[in-house]
């Protein structure tokens, strides 16, 4: 549970500081409700373990909006009428079911990037464009089915979609655990989707490319009013002047190589021991009278 905490002014009076001290309840309950409803807890064993194996674990913070039919119940009164005269002598309530348009999501998320699909201004020192050494662009790549892109076109997110109904492969450049283990690609009937943030006169502007030849969205101001990158990148080990940290898979791969090789030594040398040599003189009448067992002598 996040905890907030007030940062009350000299000039502030004693009932403006009590304001604020009740308004930090009412934030830190803000904030566990958004975490519960966009499974926070559940995000950040992804976002640890990127870390640990990449050495860089990576997040984006955006606003999760989308519309969509929906069913709904609603009580509908259902006339009653004479049987002789037809005349409608009152009404009856009946529950019935209708399809509307209505609000899916509305509400912050937080959403875990492959490092593999984040690239990063090479020559930066920070993430963010203002401070000293700050990245001046960041690369997201996407990845995104036709229904997807369709329904971003649908509200005002893209355009252009319809050149991109035919998907690239974009994959063949990477080598993929996943290709390699389970025989499975992990863009398949998806289409690549790249945002481009950079940092021009003083202001973020993103642009979106779609299969890096359709311009799905013209280069505008960020959406964003704090003035930086919506990205978060976190280190367990962090090194000097760079982004990218050490991971724990890089820490201990050599003191695991080293146990694995006293390992396969003590295999091998046992193995020797008990498969020992032993030379039988030519005058031994019957060599096969020997005790071959353990504790023979």
């Amino acid at each position: 549970r996040l905890k907030a905490t007030p940062s009350p002014h000299l000039n502030m009076s004693v009932d403006e500081i009590q304001a604020m001290l009740d308004q930090t309840v009412v934030v830190e309950d803000l904030l566990r409700h958004e975490h519960r409803v966009d499974h926070m807890d559940a995000k950040q064993r992804p976002l640890f373990l990127s870390d640990a194996i990449c050495g860089m674990g990576v997040g984006t913070t955006r606003w999760n909006y989308s519309t969509g039919p929906a069913l709904e119940q609603v009580v509908v009164d259902t006339p009653v009428h004479h049987p002789d005269t037809g005349e409608q002598i009152g009404s009856t309530p009946e529950l019935q079911t209708r399809e509307t348009e209505k609000v899916i999501r509305d509400h912050s998320t937080f959403e875990v990037v492959d490092p593999r699909d984040f690239m990063l201004h090479e020559s930066a020192k920070c993430l963010q464009p203002r401070d000293p050494g700050g990245a001046q662009y960041v690369l997201h790549r996407c990845w995104y089915s036709m229904e997807q892109l369709r329904a971003y076109e649908r509200g005002g997110y893209m355009r252009n979609v319809n050149d991109l109904s035919v998907s690239r492969d974009q994959s063949s450049e990477y080598t993929d655990r996943e290709k390699q283990l389970w025989n499975v690609s992990r863009s398949k009937d998806l289409i690549e989707a790249i945002e481009c943030w950079e940092f021009l006169d003083g202001r973020i502007m993103r642009t979106i490319v779609g299969n890096r030849s359709v311009l799905l969205a013209d280069t505008s101001r960020s959406p964003f009013d704090h003035g930086e990158y919506p990205f978060v990148v976190a280190n367990s080990m962090p090194q000097l002047f760079t982004l990218r940290g050490m991971s724990t898979v890089e820490l201990v791969e050599k003191l695991q190589e080293m146990l694995w090789t006293l390992q396969s030594q003590r295999l091998d040398n046992i193995e020797l021991i008990n498969n020992a040599i032993l030379l039988i003189r030519a005058d031994i009448d019957d060599a096969e009278a020997f005790d071959w067992h353990p504790g023979a002598r």
